[in-house]
């Protein structure tokens, strides 16, 4: 009512002062610290106007700001997860997609919420509810208390030490299932494997046999924090994301391990028979992008190199094919 009513006086009063004196009046003891340089000092002109100005500039956060927070300072804390969403859905305006808002919002949930809600093909809507659900579900569970292993408290219940004895078996079993699990893995074709090996000690750490889900995004927000702080920017819809394998860069990529592609095998079968030494450069150009894929690569390849010594790059001679190439 009383907002109501200052519109209405300052659309009946056209005088410049007027309208000014009417604002500062109604100022909020808070609002006025953001303008306190225009009223100890106001213009002689277009004081209202200049007020306005000041007002909405100061008070309203830019578009920049609001991604900010979007990005960066938003958190779920004591908000239910649709609450969370509501109000990045409110900063995002329609300049972010769904799917971008999606992405942001799911990283601010608990990992076991995210790992369920991942699989969901819901509109967004529908998974807010059900992050809601979840999230009641896991707040109204018991609440134990963090206490030294094997220092139990007196009054624990022999049913909590067999509970407790129980998980520590289960995970000494799974981290000795682990293990036996790794060491098979590297035993594994070591001819090809002990580049792949060097290779992938160089990778980050975050990369392990036997991810599940909740540790895979995880991941994928750590990789995301890392990119948002260097400033970079990825295309939500060129990427693809819980792939049991993928193509790239003319290799698929699966947990087998890294092999050509179906397509490129097929060009290199159906190249046809080089005939000059031009073609041949091609044709072994071809082979050597796989040649870590191909057993004694560059022995079998010695009699082939043998046609290019001393030749010329763009030498169309005929090549004299001999039984043993």
């Amino acid at each position: 009512m009383e907002k109501n009513c200052i519109c209405l006086c300052l659309k009946r009063n056209s005088q410049d002062a007027t309208k000014y004196n009417i604002v500062v009046a109604a100022l909020d003891e808070n609002v006025l610290d953001f303008v306190v340089d225009i009223l100890s000092n106001p213009p002689e002109n277009e004081k209202y106007n200049t007020l306005k100005k000041a007002l909405l500039n100061r008070l309203t956060d830019t578009e920049e700001s609001r991604l900010k927070k979007l990005l960066t300072d938003l958190e779920l804390g004591d908000k239910s997860p649709s609450d969370l969403l509501s109000q990045m859905k409110s900063l995002a305006g329609n300049s972010i997609s769904d799917e971008i808002i999606k992405s942001l919002w799911l990283q601010r949930l608990p990992q076991q919420t995210q790992a369920i809600l991942t699989i969901s093909n819901d509109t967004l809507d529908k998974i807010a509810e059900m992050a809601d659900k979840i999230i009641a579900v896991y707040s109204s569970s018991e609440i134990c208390q963090v206490t030294k292993v094997g220092s139990l408290p007196n009054s624990a219940s022999s049913f909590d030490r067999n509970k407790l004895d129980v998980l520590q078996a289960d995970i000494a079993a799974l981290t000795k299932k682990f293990d036996e699990f790794s060491r098979n893995t590297r035993s594994r074709s070591k001819s090809r494997g002990n580049d792949r090996q060097r290779r992938s000690r160089s990778n980050s750490g975050s990369i392990r046999i036997l991810l599940d889900d909740a540790q895979h995004i995880s991941h994928l927000r750590q990789v995301f924090q890392r990119l948002q702080d260097a400033g970079l920017v990825i295309k939500v819809a060129k990427c693809k994301f819980s792939q049991t394998e993928v193509n790239f860069l003319g290799h698929r990529i699966s947990f087998n391990g890294i092999e050509p592609t179906k397509e490129r095998i097929k060009v290199i079968e159906d190249f046809k028979l080089p005939e000059t030494i031009k073609e041949l450069r091609r044709f072994l150009g071809i082979i050597n992008f796989y040649h870590r894929f191909i057993p004694n690569a560059a022995e079998n390849q010695a009699i082939l190199n043998e046609y290019l010594r001393r030749k010329k790059k763009n030498d169309n001679n005929k090549i004299p094919w001999t039984e043993e190439a």
